[in-house]
């Protein structure tokens, strides 16, 4: 069999109908025969759920951006700031992993889903086609867009994003596939999308009468239904699921690095994108507690039959008993390895506790030199732990005199001044004597706090900050408002009232973003799709006797060019119609 470089690398057995090594039929191989058989065949799909770069533990990308560093010399997002990043070495890159995924979803919607028999009679195997088909769709069109978000840019001048491959590619396929220009890209992943939209419940859930059962599934009992479309599967993707990565998709198609001459208001791309956020809202309030989703009051108090709440669109179905994350991050004092430290840049991005930026004039509150972290927003210590913070019972001390937490003390130590508090767990536990406490954790495909900063965002840049999307009724600034005075900013709050324009709007939205999703793997990508510089350097703090002394900590190297991320150099030099984007080397 010949070899099948990079994306193509991968197939298991069950996948390649053909080959040799499959036989013979009476032993412990997969054979083709058996992608008949349901178990097998579902299989299949379950690809395009495992190979999301979403649902496990954070990889913190956020090393590579201005809000954080890390104090492993190994780091891969560390290496890549400071120069390694390139079309050989890309640990951002989600290409090979999204490109499989694709082939399997394609084997699966035209090899396998309409030639097994699915449920125990024809209503049942009606209602499996239709939700495994939906399911296939909406995975490849979010497949789609996670290789879009990686590989689009510019070839020659000219925006291009990714291979459109609709069908199966065996081993005696042709893989030489030409990318497809941008839009035509949006258009297949908005095909896609559309066609889950029209298979797929709106969220699945058990129903007492027939009456709920959408007509679109037609003539089917109550028992039928929820044995399909019940509870048992409120964690596979479903119809509101789909309009999310919809107003996703729009959010990035809208935005400068990809819609250079369409930042002018009342563009049409930025109305796409505010009207499919809306409808990705409908009926969806902000959560009270949806900013602290990862404590754990919030994690432990999940209902038992596992449903997501006004904040979880999505997420992964088990609660994990794991430590991992505390054990990377916690600080040295408590067995942890200190790993990710939130830069002074960060820090700095988070208001006065009236909501005012830092440092504004304006603001009922001074700053004080020698504590800089009092009247500060609630989410600063929510998220960050800086000098003086009490953390698991114990003062956490990062200036000099603090021992193992102090900065740059051990090589676990800060090399900022700042330890990570956001999506930990307090309750986790790490004995001396080696003995470890776990707690539950869930990780996040798509939380609804992203769709909300997602319409305020397009809504302000089509209408400004009082436009609403008709039917919706909420402006940006509404949004904008709800979400800090959620954050514990009281409302109205005078800095908010006082945006009047377009611009000053956009930056506070942009902020809003950058701390409420913190962490989770968004300030990377966010800073290249509005083509903003990626190259500022990281700073920190050192602290003596009260005195903060604020210093660089880690230039960034990167390009221009490079808001525009590489294909795999192994891909390209291997298959000659896949072009690399302009810059990339």
């Amino acid at each position: 069999m010949k070899t099948i470089y990079s994306f193509l690398i991968g197939f298991v057995s069950l996948t390649v109908a053909s080959c040799d090594i499959l036989e013979p039929m009476n032993d412990t191989h997969d054979t083709e025969d058996r992608l008949t058989e349901n178990i097998y065949a579902e299989g299949i799909l379950f690809n395009g759920y495992t190979m999301l770069p979403t649902g496990k533990q954070w990889n913190f990308s956020d090393v590579a951006t201005d809000d954080a560093v890390s104090n492993d010399s190994n780091n891969q997002f560390r290496l890549m700031a400071e120069g390694r990043w390139s079309a050989n070495y890309s640990p951002i890159s989600q290409w090979a992993a999204s490109m499989r995924a694709i082939n399997y979803l394609n084997q699966f919607l035209y090899e396998v889903v309409d030639n097994v028999r699915w449920g125990k009679n024809d209503a049942t195997h009606k209602l499996f086609l239709a939700r495994l088909k939906g399911e296939a769709y909406a995975l490849r069109a979010v497949h789609k867009f996670y290789a879009l978000q990686d590989v689009a840019g510019k070839v020659g001048g000219q925006l291009y994003g990714i291979q459109i491959t609709d069908r199966y590619l065996d081993e005696g396929s042709n893989y030489d596939i030409p990318r497809e220009t941008f839009e035509k890209s949006l258009e297949s992943i908005y095909a896609d999308l559309d066609a889950a939209a029209d298979l797929l419940p709106f969220v699945y859930k058990n129903i007492s009468n027939e009456a709920e059962i959408p007509e679109v599934y037609g003539d089917v009992s109550v028992a039928d239904y929820n044995m399909v479309m019940g509870d048992l599967f409120r964690q596979r993707i479903q119809k509101r699921i789909v309009l999310a990565y919809k107003a996703k998709v729009a959010l990035m198609a809208a935005s400068p690095a990809y819609n250079p001459d369409g930042q002018n208001e009342g563009d049409a791309r930025w109305e796409k994108a505010a009207q499919l956020a809306a409808d990705a809202l409908k009926d969806i309030v902000l959560s009270p507690n949806g900013h602290r989703y990862f404590e754990g009051a919030q994690v432990n108090s999940v209902p038992l039959d596992d449903r997501n709440d006004n904040e979880m669109c999505w997420r992964t179905q088990n609660l994990d008993q794991t430590s991992s994350l505390e054990k990377r991050v916690f600080p040295p004092s408590l067995n942890g390895n200190g790993d990710v430290n939130p830069t002074q840049n960060f820090v700095d991005a988070f208001p006065m506790a009236d909501g005012y930026p830092y440092g504004d004039p304006d603001s009922q509150y001074t700053v004080d030199p020698e504590n800089p972290y009092a009247n500060r927003d609630p989410r600063l210590a929510r998220s960050v732990i800086y000098n003086g913070s009490t953390f698991k019972n114990a003062k956490i001390v990062t200036g000099v005199g603090g021992g193992l937490n102090a900065k740059d003390s051990t090589e676990l130590s800060t090399r900022t001044g700042y330890y990570l508090r956001k999506l930990v767990r307090e309750d986790v536990n790490f004995n001396n004597d080696g003995a470890v406490t776990n707690q539950k954790h869930y990780w996040v495909h798509v939380r609804y706090t992203e769709i909300f900063l997602a319409y305020a965002e397009a809504a302000n840049e089509f209408g400004g900050p009082d436009y609403a999307v008709p039917g919706y009724g909420k402006t940006a600034r509404e949004v904008i408002g709800e979400i800090r005075k959620r954050a514990g900013i009281a409302q109205p709050d005078g800095y908010l009232a006082s945006i009047t324009g377009r611009d000053d709007m956009r930056k506070l939205i942009r902020n809003e973003r950058r701390l409420e999703l913190a962490f989770e793997g968004f300030r990377f990508y966010d800073l290249r799709r509005w083509n903003l510089p990626l190259g500022e350097t990281a700073r920190g703090v050192r602290i003596e006797n009260g005195e903060y002394e604020y210093m660089d900590i880690e230039p960034r190297v990167f390009e221009p060019y490079m808001i525009y991320g590489p294909l795999p150099e192994r891909d390209v030099l291997s298959f000659p119609a896949l072009k690399q984007n302009d810059g990339w080397k």
